[in-house]
């Protein structure tokens, strides 16, 4: 298993820092999480949001190559249909060289409404966008010259240079909070990036790409579950809990604009086999963390686990001793 940290620098009134000290302070974070020996670095996008979740992830994916060696770089671009293909596949490529060949794409056709409005393309369009830029994507990152011709991009002997490090370009991810996007995902054979309801996305991703022939334990499955290694959880619940509830409003407002059905199953019991796969909180001693580790793994086939670098409501430097202790006395069991 691999464990990573995850980051939207969100920063909402009732929290802020200096925009200029949160993200020095973060970017220390990842440095230091290297240091530890975490195994990737994920950073999202959004736009136009009222608490600055982040709209320019590639500038930060940048400094974090900068300034690491080691650790691999997650760029998820949720909403792929509000970026040209061709100029992403340009861009990610000069990442990949730059940082060693450590860049991961995590791709989906997620986005609030507003955000599609702003930049004028037909949110009723984005499934199709999805599907083709994902294929333009792929043939780009191939090293070779190549002609595509679809509903939104007509291109003829085009090659990619600089070319991606990686043979074959980054790894390619899919996110999904609801079945279509799971099948969707399993498609054009990425990894899975789940959330929600696991019967509506891990399961049938699982499920079709068998049916496309494709051996699921050949993919990777990345989950966010948020971590915190405390030998006092109620009083960190305490600072925690107002920022989750903040990030679980915004979270219930794109599942609805995503049209994923109500009344997915609530996990209060991380002991109870239930199937939501995210968001509920690892909290407590490393001895309770590691043996909640080994009960999740046992009923969803995690590859990699992912939490949250700056919980909502925390400085980047309150999560070091956390980190550092999730590090020394969590990971090894893993490894």
């Amino acid at each position: 298993m691999r464990f990573g940290l995850a980051y939207d620098f969100r920063n909402p009134a009732q929290w802020a820092l200096p925009w200029r000290d949160l993200y020095a302070g973060t970017l220390d974070q990842m440095v230091f999480a290297e240091q530890l020996g975490f195994d990737s670095i994920w950073i999202g996008e959004q736009h136009l949001a009222e608490d600055g979740a982040l709209p320019s992830p590639l500038s930060i994916a940048a400094a974090i190559a900068a300034r690491t060696s080691r650790i691999r770089i997650g760029v998820c671009v949720p909403a792929l249909p509000l970026h040209n293909a061709v100029s992403l596949a340009e861009q990610i490529a000069v990442l990949d060289q730059l940082s060693g060949g450590r860049i991961e794409l995590g791709l989906g056709d997620d986005g609030f409404a507003a955000e599609f409005a702003a930049f004028g393309v037909p949110r009723r369009q984005r499934a199709a966008r999805f599907r083709e830029a994902v294929q333009v994507l792929r043939l780009l990152f191939s090293g070779e010259r190549i002609s595509f011709k679809g509903r939104f991009y007509d291109l003829d002997g085009l090659t990619l240079a600089p070319p991606p490090l990686q043979a074959g370009g980054p790894p390619l991810w899919g996110g999904a909070i609801s079945a279509k996007q799971a099948l969707r995902a399993a498609a054009l054979r990425l990894h899975l990036l789940p959330r929600g309801d696991r019967r509506a996305t891990l399961d049938i991703w699982a499920r079709a790409l068998g049916r496309f022939g494709h051996d699921p334990e050949a993919f990777r499955v990345l989950v966010n579950r948020p971590v915190v290694v405390t030998d006092d959880p109620l009083r960190m619940w305490q600072r925690l809990r107002p920022g989750e509830e903040y990030r679980a409003s915004l979270d219930a407002r794109r599942t609805e604009e995503a049209g994923v059905p109500r009344g997915s199953p609530v996990q209060t019991d991380d002991s109870q086999a239930l199937p939501l796969l995210d968001g509920q909180y690892l909290l407590g001693s490393a001895a309770r963390v590691r043996d909640e580790i080994d009960a999740y793994r046992e009923r969803v086939p995690v590859t990699d686990l992912v939490g949250w670098g700056v919980p909502l409501g925390l400085r980047p430097d309150e999560m070091y001793p956390s980190l550092e202790r999730f590090a020394r006395e969590v990971m090894p069991r893993f490894l």
